[in-house]
């Protein structure tokens, strides 16, 4: 099977072969690969929400209505929203194996993001950010 690309930039064509419906091969195979993955496996929870000011019967709460397995929910029972948005995504997936722990990792950064929730860096970056900006507003002046 032959392709035929036009060089926009010299009007002239040229001609790429490939062999045989090898490309149509590679997409089959790279879709079939790509079908057999389990780990993109998507699972609508209740739209449950938990911040920073959750209380520990939130958290709860919230675990349960994401799923998360009955040794995840226990282990996490008595921290509150400011608590849980603090362990590293090590800590959880130490604590709760690899598919669990970064599926809670990702659930958590998806709470901080929609709660708005901001991190000592974050506001630390903020207020070096506004000391620094009058200065080079000044320089541009």
């Amino acid at each position: 099977m032959d392709y035929l690309f036009r060089d926009t930039n010299r009007g002239k064509s040229s001609e790429l072969s490939t062999s045989n419906g090898s490309i149509q091969d590679e997409l089959r195979q790279v879709l079939r690969m790509r079908e057999k993955r389990n780990d993109l496996e998507i699972h609508k929870t209740l739209p449950i929400y938990i911040d920073q000011w959750s209380n520990n019967s939130d958290v709860f709460n919230w675990l349960n209505a994401k799923e998360f397995s009955a040794d995840v929910v226990k282990r996490f029972a008595e921290y509150n929203g400011e608590q849980l948005f603090a362990v590293r995504v090590e800590t959880l997936i130490q604590l709760c194996g690899v598919k669990e722990g970064r599926r809670l990792s990702s659930q958590l950064n998806l709470q901080k993001s929609v709660s708005g929730y901001k991190t000592a860096r974050s506001s630390e970056l903020q207020k070096v950010l506004a000391r620094a900006r009058p200065k080079y507003e000044v320089c541009e002046d």
